[in-house]
Parts: C-alpha cells; sequence; structure tokens
C-alpha cells in the first residue's frame, strides 16, 4: 500500500544547507539582540557574554528533526519530505560539529569557565 521514493541529493542541496546553517544563525543572533533588553532585567538578567554563548549553543535539532519526519510521513509529496529531512538532519549535523566542538573554547575565550583543576594545584600547593 505504499510505494518509496529515490532522490538523489545533488551539489546544490549541500550548499543550501550550509547556507541555511548561516542564516539560522543570523536568525537566532537577531531574535536574541532583539530580546536582549528584556532578558538583561528578567530573572538574573543576562549580559552580553551570556546572550553571546546563547546564540552559539543554542539547541537545534531534536524538534526540528520530528517535525521532518512528520513531514516525511505525512503522505504527501515523498521527495519534499525527503528534502525537508535530508535539510533537518544536516543543520543538525553542523550544529552538532561546529557549534558543540567550539562551545568550550568559546566560554574559556570569554572567561565563562571554572578550572577546578587549576583551583586544585593551588590547593595541593598550599597543603
Amino acid at each position: 500500500t505504499g510505494f518509496q521514493v529515490i532522490y538523489k541529493f545533488k551539489t546544490i542541496d549541500y550548499y543550501s544547507v550550509v547556507a541555511f546553517y548561516f542564516v539560522m544563525m543570523l536568525i537566532r543572533a537577531a531574535l536574541v539582540l532583539a530580546s536582549f533588553p528584556m532578558l538583561k532585567v528578567l530573572g538574573t538578567g543576562t549580559n552580553v557574554k551570556d546572550a553571546t554563548f546563547m546564540v552559539w549553543a543554542g539547541l537545534r535539532g531534536a524538534v526540528g528533526l520530528s517535525l521532518a519526519l512528520l513531514v516525511l510521513q505525512s503522505g504527501g509529496d515523498q521527495r519534499v519530505g525527503l528534502q525537508v529531512v535530508f535539510t533537518v538532519s544536516g543543520l543538525a549535523f553542523l550544529t552538532l560539529i561546529i557549534n558543540g566542538m567550539t562551545c568550550g573554547p568559546l566560554l574559556d575565550y570569554m572567561g565563562m569557565v571554572h578550572h577546578a583543576s587549576k583551583d586544585m594545584v593551588r590547593t595541593w600547593s598550599v597543603l
């Protein structure tokens, strides 16, 4: 009662995923920038370093992949469903590889990481 669609992804599809990644980052930066005045005064507040990390480390992937799979299973045009799954999966992959691997160094660069190992060395040298 079903049929299988085979879709060959082209080079332009890969380039579009990379382009969407940069667009996604720009949109996230714009949203955090627009809401920064409100974020500054609500709760414990935030600062520029926090906002920078929010842009860089924001979660992207799980909900998008779930919705993409829903589009694929909805019974509509399977080529479109495969394209959506491919694009969302590519965005989640790039986010994990690029953002995930650079979050630690970014936090370290901004001075937001407390190095327990340095404190342990100081503690042991005092003892």
